[in-house]
């Protein structure tokens, strides 16, 4: 499998836990998906060596750059604070940059109307 295909599947799974974020995680939460994406970059490592989820990596740089005061923190933790600690919040912001980032790069956002 291709690192694009990897990251095409990353990208679904992703919406996929937006549609049913209780299907995959404990709760609506950034830091349950922090850990939830932390745990699945840890089971690629141990196949895939080489790829790090670079789509991931593109969206923590495009969030940095709208908050640059707060670059000394990660993805997740950038739009936990911007959400004032709330982290339901912060997981719906995900989602919205997410979206908006795919778009602005021309990467197909997944559509899970059924």
């Amino acid at each position: 499998m291709s690192s694009e295909d990897i990251q095409k599947k990353l990208i679904k799974l992703l919406f996929a836990i937006k549609k049913r974020p209780l299907l995959y995680l404990t709760r609506r939460s950034i830091l349950s998906l922090s850990d939830f994406y932390g745990g699945f970059c840890s089971a690629l490592m141990a196949y895939m060596p080489n790829d790090r989820g670079w789509i991931i990596n593109e969206f923590g740089s495009f969030i940095r750059d709208k908050h640059p005061e707060l670059e000394y923190l990660d993805l997740f933790n950038i739009l936990y604070e911007v959400s004032d600690h709330d982290e339901a919040k912060a997981f719906d912001l995900f989602f919205e940059e997410f979206e908006s980032f795919l778009t602005k790069e021309g990467i197909e956002i997944p559509c899970f109307d059924k």
